[in-house]
């Protein structure tokens, strides 16, 4: 497992001080203590600061050291944690790239301002590539916020993705709640998110909606920057969002799956929703894998069915069941993970939903809440005979459900 932070030690002393003491690391970093021989194994391109604990090696064995980072890890930061001063070993770690020295004995505040003045060094070089990425899109700034447009982060995503630091990242789509969206709030919610966010970060504001690309971030820290951002707007306005990793995806298919988390997040009036993949592969053990010689097959006939029955049948039926039911709030998205049609008016919430088992099956269930007498649907379907006739039967089930209630 690569390491972003790390701490090159044998005795690991060193590494107890600075995780009890020294708290200037980004989201979900930690110092990680590896020694000499597990240098190569454990650092590469994702590496952004290594502090050598000096006393414990020889000079040759940190000049080594410094060659391995420039091989492995050759935008990584240094700092060397000296026992002594020596001025002729300070100027050949110079001349070599280190980027900084720390006295052992020092104070904790002086490994936090060591540290956060090493980071700021990272950051700015960053900020400039994401920058860079950004300079040849036409009207990428929003004159009123200063965040950048929808359309720049569109033409600009497959660059900033190929960067490094975006690697492991997340993406968010924030939009406020209906009840609570006026030109003052929405003002308020772009000030509000770019006093949170990073400078790294990358904010592109949308028609009502914010998107947001948070480099070296991972779910959990993704979650924090929404509920910060909830805690700065106050009780008052509600804010919605979906959450993802980016992984591999292209734009056009990471705003779906994100969009289709915030379909769920204002539906089921939650802060945010996770996108997270499940790919049928993961549905099966290698075991099952093999006996199942059709499970390519299935998985394709699948994806086929979600894009020639189930995506366009769910569009059609929101556009109908919109002008039959002017007073309900109507929603649909289908993708790989999950496939949902919605109706909800007050506290009366309808949902039927699709699931694919990984073989050769369709979950498809219909819950009601908040009316009296339907009950609950959960059937299964075989896949080679699931299409827009069968599919349509039970969107008009649901339908009647709903409107008998």
């Amino acid at each position: 497992m690569y390491k972003k932070v790390v701490v090159i030690t044998e005795n690991k002393s060193i590494l107890d001080f600075l995780l009890s003491d020294v708290h200037v690391l980004k989201r979900g970093e930690i110092f990680y203590g590896i020694s000499i021989s597990e240098l190569k194994k454990s650092i590469n391109a994702d590496t952004q600061i290594i502090l050598i604990n000096a006393e414990e090696y020889s000079n040759n064995e940190i000049f080594k050291m410094i060659d391995i980072k420039k091989r492995y890890a050759c935008n990584a930061k240094i700092l060397v944690i000296l026992n002594e001063i020596d001025s002729n070993f300070i100027s050949e770690c110079l001349n070599r790239g280190v980027y900084d020295f720390i006295e052992k004995d020092s104070a904790p505040d002086i490994y936090n301002t060591r540290l956060l003045n090493c980071r700021k060094s990272l950051s700015d070089a960053q900020k400039y590539a994401v920058l860079s990425s950004f300079i040849n899109s036409t009207n990428c700034i929003k004159p009123k916020t200063g965040l950048y447009t929808y359309k720049a982060l569109k033409e600009c995503y497959n660059d900033l993705t190929d960067l490094s630091f975006f690697r492991e990242s997340t993406f968010a789509i924030i939009a406020l709640d209906e009840s609570t969206k006026t030109k003052i709030a929405v003002n308020r919610l772009a000030q509000n998110i770019k006093k949170i966010l990073r400078q790294t970060d990358v904010v592109a504001q949308g028609s009502g909606r914010f998107y947001l690309m948070l480099p070296e971030t991972n779910l959990n820290g993704a979650k924090e920057v929404i509920e910060k951002i909830s805690d700065a707007m106050g009780n008052d306005i509600k804010i919605r969002s979906g959450i993802g990793l980016i992984n591999n995806q292209t734009f056009t298919e990471i705003e779906k799956n994100i969009t289709d988390c915030l379909k769920v997040s204002v539906l089921d009036d939650k802060l945010y929703v996770i996108y997270e993949e499940k790919f049928a592969s993961s549905l099966l053990s290698n075991k099952d894998v093999k006996l199942n010689k059709h499970y390519k097959l299935f998985q394709k006939t699948y994806y086929r069915k979600l894009h020639s029955v189930i995506e366009p049948l769910f569009y059609r039926t929101e556009k109908l069941y919109s002008s039959k039911l002017p007073n309900v709030d109507v929603a649909q998205y289908a993708n790989e993970n999950e496939c949902l049609f919605s109706l909800k008016k007050g506290a009366a919430h309808s949902k039927l939903i699709l699931k694919y088992d990984g073989f050769s099956k369709i979950l498809l269930k219909i819950s009601h809440k908040g009316l009296d007498t339907p009950e609950n649907t959960i059937i299964t379907l075989p896949l080679n005979k699931f299409d827009d006739i069968i599919l349509s039967k039970y969107l008009e089930q649901f339908y009647n459900e709903f409107c008998e209630n």
